[in-house]
């Protein structure tokens, strides 16, 4: 059973799977271009091989997330430290208690620390320290090595946006921006960036969590934080199974397309 993304930028399909007369697609739904919904059967259309399909039933997933933080600790986010490490661990405190949480620590050296569970994660937060040049693009090419194979994946880069490749301020990344759009729209994951500092590049942090489905946010007051900390929380909660009935017309083809489409206008 081949698949086939869904209307819009909003809904994503995860995989498909047959089950003699039945079906189950997994599904991505993002909140961030239009209202909040819930899908259900009755909001739901799945066409398989160019045939409607009867919606029987969507089920919300459980699956813990699994998370990979990246911190900037360079030099140039020295004054931004206190923050960024405040940033992370209120955050880490926040996750569900069965998050499988992992940290990467970096400057001109990319250092990803042991463990994965919170309290692990918290803990290796008091060995971070500022100092160095900055390879961002290394340290993100890690995170997503760290996540692959993993379900539910999310990579989370707090840094300034500056590789230390592009301003010639020292020895930065090996790799390049290409490279590492590249890496990001095949591992099929959001990419998360938080930009931390009064000069932080937003245009570099934009365009790393354009090449995801993940979203560039300021981190220049506490009250963006939290808005940072709950829209990513809500993201990672927006996975779904919907279950429905084959159809009993053959398909075109032995590989048939499956389009899902959820109202997103409410009207259904």
């Amino acid at each position: 059973m081949d698949k086939a993304g869904g209307t819009g930028s909003q809904l994503r399909i995860l995989g498909a799977a047959a089950h003699g007369e039945q079906a189950t697609v997994n599904f991505l739904l993002q909140d961030g271009a239009g209202p909040k919904l819930t899908p259900t059967p009755a909001n739901t259309q799945i066409v398989e091989g160019g045939k409607p399909a009867k919606v029987l039933s969507i089920e919300h997933l459980k699956t813990p997330p699994s998370l990979v933080l990246v911190l900037d600790s360079s030099g140039s986010m020295r004054k931004s430290m206190r923050q960024v490490l405040a940033s992370a661990r209120a955050f880490i405190q926040g996750l569900p208690d069965d998050t499988r949480v992992q940290l990467v620590d970096f400057d001109a050296q990319v250092r990803p620390f042991k463990g994965t569970s919170r309290a692990e994660a918290l803990r290796n937060l008091g060995k971070v320290s500022a100092g160095g040049s900055t390879a961002l693009y290394d340290a993100v090419l890690a995170g997503l090595k760290m996540l692959d194979g993993e379900q539910r994946p999310t990579l989370i880069v707090f840094t300034d946006g500056v590789d230390s490749r592009e301003d010639h301020s020292g020895k930065g990344s090996n790799a390049t921006k290409t490279q590492v759009a590249q890496a990001v729209a095949d591992a099929h994951l959001p990419l998360f960036t938080i930009g931390f500092g009064p000069g932080h590049d937003g245009s570099t942090l934009k365009e790393l969590a354009g090449m995801s489905d993940g979203t560039y946010y300021s981190a220049d007051d506490t009250t963006a934080l939290q808005h940072v900390f709950a829209s990513i929380n809500d993201r990672l909660g927006n996975r779904y199974a919907a279950t429905y009935e084959r159809p009993r017309e053959a398909a075109p083809s032995d590989l048939p397309v499956i389009t899902l489409a959820t109202d997103v206008s409410l009207s259904m």
